[in-house]
């Protein structure tokens, strides 16, 4: 005697031969994608605004020119970018200095408003004619000076900005903003881009 299988049995039987191994598997995969949001780009520096107070320490620029913190930092109705680095640095310094000069590529036709202040950190080392080569490397203008001086008057300029970190080799990426008119520094700890350091500076100076 035949037995005779039931109709949805047969039905269900033909639906799973015939539908494509994966199907389930791949609409899984695809559904979720096709919804998933951009995550946002992390910053990769930590931004706060602080006072330092400008001393009266002097220094020798690039140009072997005996110059007053304070004169140097004086207010004049443009803003000031300032960082600490040295140039045998194989690290971060090169990465630091030449955001700075791309930094005035970015600003375009108001690079002219800023000035820009390196100081070293290896003043036995960086003399004023090794930074002059330095600012040379990296077409520094005449906006931009590179401050030198004694080893305490180094050390002291770094713990004013609170970036003393005790050793050349355990400094970290620092840059400082100041707008016209104001007391206050921007601090940005970390490595900004030259486009952020940028828009920094704009945000600064409202037009």
């Amino acid at each position: 005697m035949k037995m005779r299988i039931p109709l949805f049995l047969a039905a269900a039987t033909m639906l799973a031969v015939f539908t494509p191994v994966g199907a389930t598997e791949a609409k899984s995969v695809a559904g979720p994608a096709c919804c998933a949001k951009p995550q946002p780009k992390k910053a990769q520096y930590v931004r706060t605004v602080a006072s330092y107070p400008v001393s009266n320490l002097r220094f020798l620029d690039q140009e072997s020119r005996d110059v007053v913190l304070a004169d140097v930092l004086r207010e004049d109705g443009r803003p000031i970018a300032l960082n600490f680095v040295f140039t045998t640095c194989n690290t971060i310094c090169p990465v630091m200095t030449a955001t700075f000069a791309k930094l005035r590529n970015e600003l375009g036709e108001s690079a002219s408003d800023l000035r820009l202040v390196s100081v070293t950190i290896d003043p036995e080392h960086d003399t004023p004619a090794v930074l002059h080569q330095y600012a040379e490397r990296y077409a520094a203008g005449a906006d931009w000076r590179f401050l030198t001086g004694t080893v305490e008057e180094i050390v002291a300029v770094q713990k004013a900005f609170d970036a003393f970190a005790g050793s050349k080799m355990n400094h970290r990426p620092l840059t400082f903003l100041r707008a016209p008119g104001s007391s206050d520094w921007v601090r940005i700890d970390g490595f900004a881009s030259a486009a952020e350091l940028a828009a920094e500076v704009r945000s600064l100076t409202p037009r």
